[in-house]
């Protein structure tokens, strides 16, 4: 079997709480969207995304492909690329290409919608170095740096509005030939060039923010400290650091990687090491900064990590991927994990996924009270990447149980993160 050439998936989980029901007479149903591409060897990738299940194709042009999706006022805003590495957006349907200035390339990482503009966090390339920047409704905006620092980097969904206001969050490091420095943590806010340092712990020389979220009029950042003996996992809340995370005897080291806030509890997960280099990575959950291992379900072994949830009143969803881990760089080698945590129980599986010899998770969400989690299955190559040319298919668990996404007569696709829409 054939597979489109060329796609590239961001692996981000978007999603806005709601239950369903009625309010003001009024009934609303959520629903699951997700963002991708399908096309044949040769022929694609083409931007499709998918509602509920079911196949929308965004434009009949091949070439690009489907990343990020919000809906909002009746409006579904979709942002990816094509294949010059350019960023495009779309509103129902209607495309904009992103302008990249004089650079030779650049790439979308988040999505925000305000007032009606749609915003795209991401990066730009010199071909030596990476800038952070955003663009509104296409049009390119650079964002300064600071310091000594010349290169950044971006880990999971780094853009948020809030409160009429955006924030974008990377990390800057100087980069010198082969040679990078420890990364700084950095936020900048819509209509300011200038970054603000998220603020590290006392002591603590670097740090790094893996991703960013929303929750009522608060923004968060998740990440982690290091430079000063063992790496201490962090979130920072509106730009202010919260309470370093303890991190479970024997082990010393910790790395967050997702956030999620529900009243006033505050979940995160990631991973913890007994070592500064993380040959060893075990997966973990902290409510409250209490944290818990996430112990692997008996078929498995090796080093893990978990990267998504999502909460359901007391019960905690994560999912996560048996990973290849050298200091804080992971490389996922297809193996999905689940995990449920409820009532200071952990349930753990390794979920079926069709024919392909591995897969890939790219987000956790809540749809009442099912747990929708979109993957892509293939052949992954020593880097964690889908072998070109191997057969790859977009599908989604649903509570656990896998489903393949329709492609009409299409070889191939690949899923990114799922949405939810309450309309």
């Amino acid at each position: 079997m054939l597979v489109l050439l060329g796609l590239s998936i961001v692996l981000i989980c978007l999603s806005c709480s709601g239950a369903g029901g009625s309010s003001g007479g009024t009934t609303r149903t959520e629903h699951v969207y997700i963002a991708g591409g399908m096309g044949n060897t040769g022929d694609g990738p083409y931007p499709v995304f998918w509602k509920d299940g079911q196949l929308n194709q965004v434009e009949l042009t091949s070439g690009t492909y489907c990343s990020y999706i919000q809906v909002s006022g009746g409006h579904v805003y979709i942002v990816g690329g094509n294949n010059a590495n350019t960023p495009v957006h779309w509103i129902d349907g209607s495309r904009t290409t992103c302008s990249l200035g004089t650079y030779s390339g650049g790439y979308a990482k988040g999505l925000a919608v305000s007032g009606g503009d749609v915003y795209i966090s991401g990066f730009v390339s010199d071909g030596t170095n990476d800038t952070p920047v955003y663009w509104k409704n296409g049009a390119l905006n650079v964002l300064t740096i600071g310091g000594s620092d010349n290169n950044s980097w971006i880990q999971g969904d780094n853009i948020v509005a809030v409160g009429g206001s955006i924030y974008v969050v990377a990390n800057t490091n100087l980069h010198s030939g082969t040679s990078y420095t420890g990364s700084t943590p950095k936020y900048w806010q819509v209509g300011s060039a200038t970054p603000t340092a998220l603020p590290l712990l006392s002591g603590f020389t670097d740090g790094e923010a893996a991703g960013a979220t929303v929750s009522g009029n608060d923004w968060y950042v998740v990440g982690s400290n290091s430079g000063n003996g063992p790496a201490a996992p962090v979130y920072w809340k509106n730009g202010i650091l919260g309470s370093s995370l303890n991190v479970t005897i024997p082990y010393t080291h910790g790395f967050a990687k997702n956030i999620a806030i529900v009243g006033s509890t505050t979940y995160l997960v990631g991973e913890v090491s007994s070592d500064p280099t993380e040959t060893t990575s075990v997966p973990a959950i902290w409510v409250n900064g209490t944290p818990t291992i996430l112990s692997l379900p008996a078929s498995v072994t090796g080093n893990a990590c978990s990267f998504h949830l999502a909460v359901s009143g007391s019960t905690v969803y994560v999912a996560g991927t048996l990973v290849q881990s050298f200091w804080n760089t992971w490389i996922d080698n297809g193996t999905p994990l689940f995990w449920t945590v409820s009532g200071g129980s952990v349930t753990a599986s390794a979920p079926a996924y069709g024919t392909e010899p591995q897969a890939k998770i790219s987000g956790m969400a809540m749809c009442g009270s099912d747990v929708w989690a979109p993957g892509t299955t293939g052949t992954l190559d020593a880097n964690g990447n889908f072998v070109s040319g191997s057969p790859q298919h977009a599908g989604y668990w649903k509570n656990g149980v896998w489903s393949q996404l329709d492609i009409g007569s299409y070889a191939g696709s690949g899923a990114g993160g799922p949405f939810i829409s309450s309309e």
